[in-house]
């Protein structure tokens, strides 16, 4: 019987989306018994107890073990580990909220994900594609499973390009709609810095569709959204000036730029680059005057300094260095905190092959779709390569991306297996014919 006869049954999605929701919730506390939190978290929550107890927004600096005003991650986590603090409410209760929480966006976001998709195949492919979405090795296990706020915050951009898509299809949200999505895109883009250019740009590019079909209602909504986010980031900006005299969101950049760009750069993660027996401590030090003199800001700009000096300086090497990066972004290999993350796995592989056969069928023009929606769901994808190109290839944020890697690898499977359904129709059609005859 063709595919897409039966009306699809919505008791089942729910079931999938519970029992994932449980299996993560599970493996939430398995992974974690003791209910710590990672070691950024564990940093950005000492910070808020130096400022609780009245000696500022300063950490105790290794390995000098002098006290030094920090700005190095985004300031919101603080904010809320102080209100915590205030409210005497212990971190284990914190990460069993957040291990909650992340485990019921999950499974809201598992049956979101699902409508999403019906926006490009029918019901029963969507269904599939949901499935992979679940079982999908990030979202599943090696990132969905650790006490990492991109967890849960992948739900949420799962929710906000699905309103997106909602809005350019249908023309309008109700205002619970609306409510949700402005949620969302505020709360992301504060938990998690590395979120805000993905949702900015969404809203950007939703917004020039949205005028150019004259919706200047959505329009004007979308750009007063826009203006929100970014205003919800002026007490991170007030509180940073007050440290160092200038309005920035946090003091990272330079160090993740120069982790990046420099002759020992291998276009991975290295998380001990400042100890002091560390390859790219030692090339700061050596290249940078009077380092330790510096505070976190002066640092951070001196670090930047040096990866452009040597951009400049080494043109083919820096190539040579972000291509490497691409192959690392789309290498079957997952986030390194937990056993198998250097195991050859065939979903990772599969999902982005499929995508770059969907890139490469787009621009060959063989597959047609939606150009709206292909925008998009790329969004996500080209924001997270260009992270990687800036900075070095992080799972953590290629794993903003692979939700919308799963659907366009659908696509092109659905692409071919049309074809071959199409040829074999073909082939036995004259057979058919001649048995009528007979």
């Amino acid at each position: 019987m063709p595919i897409g006869i039966h009306r699809f049954s919505y008791s089942k999605l729910y079931v999938v989306a519970v029992f994932f929701g449980i299996v993560r919730a599970t493996l939430l506390f398995y992974n974690n018994p003791n209910l710590v939190m990672n070691f950024d978290e564990e940093s950005n929550f000492r910070v808020a107890m130096s400022n609780h107890i009245g000696k500022g927004y300063t950490y105790n600096n290794y390995p000098s073990k002098v006290r030094k005003k920090t700005a190095f991650h985004s300031s919101f986590p603080i904010f809320t580990y102080e209100f915590l603090i205030k409210q005497k409410i212990k971190k284990k209760q914190w990460v069993v909220f957040c291990n909650l929480a992340s485990s019921i966006l999950l499974s809201i976001s598992i049956v979101v994900f699902f409508k999403l998709c019906k926006y490009i195949f029918i019901p029963q492919i969507a269904f599939y594609t949901t499935l992979l979405y679940c079982i999908f090795p990030s979202i599943l296990y090696y990132i969905g499973t650790l006490f990492w706020y991109e967890q849960i915050f992948l739900s949420v951009l799962v929710f906000i390009v699905y309103y997106l898509f909602k809005l350019i299809a249908v023309g309008k949200l109700n205002p619970l709609n609306w409510l949700i999505l402005s949620i969302c895109a505020v709360v992301s883009s504060l938990f998690r810095l590395h979120t805000l250019p993905i949702i900015l740009l969404l809203f950007f590019c939703t917004a020039i569709m949205l005028a150019l079909k004259h919706q200047i209602k959505n329009t004007l909504i979308l750009i007063l959204l826009s203006v929100i986010v970014l205003l919800s980031h002026v007490p991170s900006l007030q509180k940073n000036h007050a440290l160092f005299g200038s309005y920035i969101i946090s003091t990272q950049f330079g160090y993740e730029v120069l982790q990046g760009h420099n002759p020992h750069a291998r276009g991975s993660w290295m998380g001990d680059f400042l100890k002091p027996d560390n390859i790219l401590y030692k090339y700061a030090h050596e290249n940078i005057n009077s380092l330790d003199s510096l505070n976190e800001y002066d640092e951070g700009k001196a670090r930047l300094k040096l990866s452009k000096s040597w951009m400049s300086q080494n043109p083919l090497n820096d190539l040579r260095l972000e291509m490497r990066k691409l192959v690392l972004f789309f290498a079957p290999f997952n986030f390194e905190f937990l056993p198998f993350h250097h195991f050859f796995n065939p979903i990772n592989l599969i999902v982005y092959v499929g995508f770059w056969i969907f890139i490469l069928l787009l621009v060959s023009k063989k597959i047609k779709t939606e150009s709206w929606q292909t925008l998009i769901l790329l969004i996500p994808i080209f924001c997270s390569i260009v992270l990687t190109l800036l900075f070095f290839m992080g799972a953590r944020w290629r794993y903003y991306a692979e939700p919308f890697m799963i659907i366009f690898a659908v696509r092109s499977f659905q692409h071919f297996y049309f074809l071959y359904r199409n040829k074999t129709n073909r082939c036995t059609q004259p057979m058919t014919q001649l048995q009528r005859h007979q």
